[in-house]
């Protein structure tokens, strides 16, 4: 795993809330709702990522840890469990807030206003200068009210595990309160 950027994991079913908040941090967090424990070590090897389940049977699967290694998390609120992840791996301190898309988990693209008008709202138009977009699903993004939120919570968590979040802050000069949420997209 790299020490100096977004982290790598593999998750099973059973930890789509944390996937995520993993990707809204900015880390390559690959999840499918359908996948087996069997489909995330098997993706976890083949793509050298680390493996996160809440499941304590892959001895009993006849499956062992992928050599990135991984980490069974025990918590079943998203909050704790990136305490848990946290415990292991910096992910705070690594974290590029709000880089990639939290469905479907792509690296996202700064965006023009004239390229995405036709996607975002009048007044997000009136008052964002910095939009987002995925290559993938091409869904759009700005900073609003809820990335505060959640920013907020990301910094309380990463002061309980005593690491500092990375933030890369981007104006928008003209900005006002009521924005959309970034993390969930106008569709």
């Amino acid at each position: 795993m790299n020490a100096h950027g977004p982290l790598r994991y593999s998750l099973d079913s059973s930890l789509g809330r944390l996937a995520r908040y993993l990707r809204l941090l900015g880390h390559d967090a690959a999840w499918c709702r359908s996948d087996t424990l069997v489909a995330a070590v098997a993706r976890a090897r083949s793509q050298e990522r680390a493996l996160l389940t809440r499941s304590a049977r892959l001895p009993e699967a006849g499956l062992a840890w992928p050599p990135m290694g991984g980490m069974i998390i025990r918590s079943d609120r998203w909050t704790e469990q990136l305490v848990e992840a946290a415990g292991r791996w910096p992910i705070f301190a690594t974290a590029r807030p709000f880089s990639r898309c939290a469905d479907c988990n792509r690296a996202l693209d700064r965006a023009l206003l004239d390229e995405v008008r036709p996607k975002v709202p009048p007044h997000v138009a009136a008052t964002r200068r910095i939009y987002r977009s995925c290559p993938a699903c091409g869904r759009v993004f700005w900073s609003g009210t809820h990335t505060e939120r959640i920013l907020l919570t990301f910094r309380e968590l990463a002061r309980r595990c005593r690491q500092e979040l990375h933030e890369e802050k981007e104006q928008n000069d003209d900005a006002g309160p009521g924005e959309p949420d970034p993390a969930s997209p106008n569709r």
